[in-house]
């Protein structure tokens, strides 16, 4: 028996792959379904979260017009996998931008990446920096992010 639920923007979809005279299982699937269309659900959408230099951490809400200022305000606002933040352009250092620890699924834009910049987007560790990276399925990508004077660790 294989039982796959997927729940996309709101969308229950429900595989199930079994052999035709599985009632047991056609009664099992009729319960999820029963039980999935009675309970609340809400949408999970991929958030995208704005970083720049020039943001605050205080007031910002990490929009593109009101981003947040360090790279970890903006992956501790992330509330579930699959989520982008959008880095811009400058030279990120200090409190708030190494010794980062990440947790959950990600990708890491630089806003030249994204075309929202022609300059360079920059972590520097300052020789005692290090982004931790936790879990064994975490999926991180990072697309056009220099790292300089830090460490990657993995830890497992």
């Amino acid at each position: 028996m294989y039982y796959n639920i997927i729940i996309i923007k709101g969308e229950i979809k429900i595989s199930y792959s079994f052999n035709k005279n599985n009632i047991f299982g056609l009664f099992v699937i009729a319960i999820i379904v029963a039980v999935l269309a009675t309970s609340s659900l809400t949408s999970v959408d991929a958030a995208t979260i704005h970083i720049n230099n020039n943001g605050n951490d205080d007031t910002g809400d990490g929009s593109s017009n009101n981003p947040y200022k360090t790279i970890e305000k903006g992956i501790k606002s992330l509330s579930v996998n699959d989520n982008v933040l959008i880095i811009g352009d400058g030279i990120y250092t200090g409190i708030g931008n190494k010794n980062l620890i990440i947790t959950k699924n990600m990708s890491l834009y630089s806003a030249k990446y994204k075309g929202l910049s022609n300059k360079d987007t920059i972590i520097d560790g300052e020789n005692n920096g290090d982004i931790y990276f936790i879990g064994t399925n975490i999926t991180l990508h990072f697309y056009g992010i220099t790292f300089r004077n830090l460490n990657l660790v993995w830890v497992l």
